[in-house]
């Protein structure tokens, strides 16, 4: 799944990646074994919070991800829109599909469902993916 983030976010050597909610940073490392060379920057506030307002208000990156985080939010209308307008070449995300899986149900700590609609009403496009071991159980969504 990082690899296929990493191809639709178009990464080129010396980009800086913004990887919101990057946990333990996987999807950096998968950067570096493709061998890009390139400023990755995990920001992950499950312990103690993130303003990423104030942190894009140093500049936009040219690219950013934000794999399996939306469905953990209440709020995550807020962040989608903050992500599609705070780029610069690319943002690609990743969701449980709601069509093809329980959401609510398959994981203690999702709290909301986000419909494929949720990004292409914002201009992203969408594509099923089989991550997970069910056939298409998780939307990648990607703008450009």
């Amino acid at each position: 799944r990082f690899c296929d983030a990493a191809a639709k976010l178009k990464i080129v050597h010396h980009s800086t990646v913004l990887d919101v909610g990057g946990g333990n940073g996987d999807f950096g490392r998968v950067i570096e074994e493709i061998g890009l060379e390139c400023n990755y920057i995990n920001l992950d506030g499950c312990s103690t919070g993130i303003n990423l307002e104030r942190i894009l208000r140093l500049g936009k990156p040219d690219h950013i991800s934000c794999l399996e985080v939306l469905e953990h939010l209440h709020n995550w209308e807020r962040l989608l829109d903050l992500i599609t307008d705070s780029y610069v070449k690319s943002a690609v995300c990743s969701v449980p599909n709601p069509a093809t899986v329980d959401v609510l149900g398959c994981d203690p700590t999702h709290v909301s469902i986000v419909p494929a609609s949720a990004f292409t009403s914002r201009g992203w496009s969408v594509e099923p993916r089989s991550y997970y071991g069910k056939t298409s159980d998780t939307l990648l969504a990607f703008k450009y």
